[in-house]
């Protein structure tokens, strides 16, 4: 019984993934879909890794009156839901922005054909994955009132820092950071003060982080 050979496209031996394949068929299927297609869904942990081959795709979260907030657009070899490898949901929805053309693949399989992160090169990836999820996180601390970025902020570099290791930073080197004018960053800090977020003093002290919580509104 002769043994057959299985084609390969030649649109997947010039692609990055499937040239990464090769010799194996790549495991990513092809598929279409129309522009306004939901991909993923913010707050949900992927179950779909998808290659953008074509077209344009737009993430984001939907604020309260139904208006995409903090978007952004990828286009053509974009890998998004790649937080499936780390167990994590998503920060922001994707959309089809135009018609696309994309290869999928499930998390199973994906982390089966790309292998273990148990190797210096996983180890890499992984930390990478963790530092852009940083990286979209302080973005969006930037976004709102000014109340709200300081709020954020303060937030982010306690997390950062930990519970061991209090935040007590100059006010000036707070508002040079967010870029803030003097008088607008006083005014906030003083809505916070009042709040009894923010302890009174020179400096730029946590006094309740749950009260920071509400008013960075998370």
């Amino acid at each position: 019984m002769t043994a057959t050979t299985q084609v390969i496209p030649w649109r997947c031996q010039v692609c990055t993934l499937g040239a990464a394949s090769l010799p194996e068929v790549c495991p990513f299927r092809e598929s279409r879909r129309t522009g306004g297609t939901q991909l993923l869904t913010e707050g949900e942990v992927p179950q779909t890794v998808w290659y953008l081959r074509r077209g344009r795709a737009v993430f984001g979260s939907l604020t309260e009156s139904g208006t995409l907030g903090a978007c952004g657009v990828r286009g053509s070899e974009s890998l998004l839901g790649l937080e499936s490898l780390l167990g994590e949901s998503m920060p922001h929805s994707v959309w089809a922005l135009t018609d696309v053309v994309l290869c999928s693949i499930d998390v199973t399989a994906f982390k089966a054909w790309m292998g273990r992160l148990g190797s210096p090169m996983g180890a890499v990836l992984e930390l990478a994955l963790r530092e852009s999820g940083r990286r979209a996180a302080d973005r969006q601390a930037l976004e709102g009132t000014a109340v709200q970025r300081i709020a954020r902020f303060l937030l982010t570099s306690h997390q950062a820092s930990g519970p061991d290791d209090p935040l007590d930073v100059q006010q000036r080197v707070v508002a040079r950071v967010l870029g803030m004018r003097p008088e607008t960053f006083s005014r906030a800090l003083a809505r916070l003060r009042d709040g009894r977020a923010v302890a009174r003093g020179r400096s730029v002290r946590i006094a309740n982080l749950d009260a920071l919580k509400k008013f960075a509104n998370i």
